[in-house]
């Protein structure tokens, strides 16, 4: 049996892993940018709200500070800038992330590949064969 220490994964961590991301987005009342720090790791809950539509209780989740909530809510973040957030904890992860679901471009989207057949690489054994050359009659 195995065993995962998962505390001491995280204990592990380098500081810059468990440094909070910040967000600067909108500005208060003297004109000054607001800056939001974001857990320095992505949730699993996050993506799982995504997925259902809730884009503002997924972002409030992300919040080191739960009760700068209404500042953020009130700086009115686009769905754009919720993609750039997400990707933003892709991209820290040190692995590419993924093809996006949707076109960035304004494009259609692309289709994805076929899967190959192996029909036409099979081998055909010589019985096989014959029967193929045949024009199907009996002698």
């Amino acid at each position: 049996m195995a065993t995962l220490d998962l505390n001491a994964r995280r204990a592990a961590r380098s500081e810059a892993e468990n440094t909070p991301h910040e967000l600067t987005l909108g500005h208060d009342k003297d004109g000054n940018p607001l800056v939001f720090k974001l857990k320095p790791r992505m949730p699993v809950e996050y993506m799982d709200l995504l997925q259902a539509d809730r884009g503002g209780a997924a972002l409030q989740l992300l919040l080191v500070d739960p009760d700068q909530w209404e500042l953020l809510r009130g700086a009115e973040p686009d769905v754009g800038e919720l993609e750039a957030i997400t990707r933003l904890y892709t991209m820290s992860s040190g692995e590419s992330a993924g093809s996006p679901r949707f076109s960035t471009n304004g494009g259609p989207n692309s289709n994805a590949p076929s899967r190959p057949t192996t029909d036409s690489i099979l081998p055909v054994s010589a019985g096989e064969r014959a029967l193929l050359a045949s024009d199907g009659s009996s002698p």
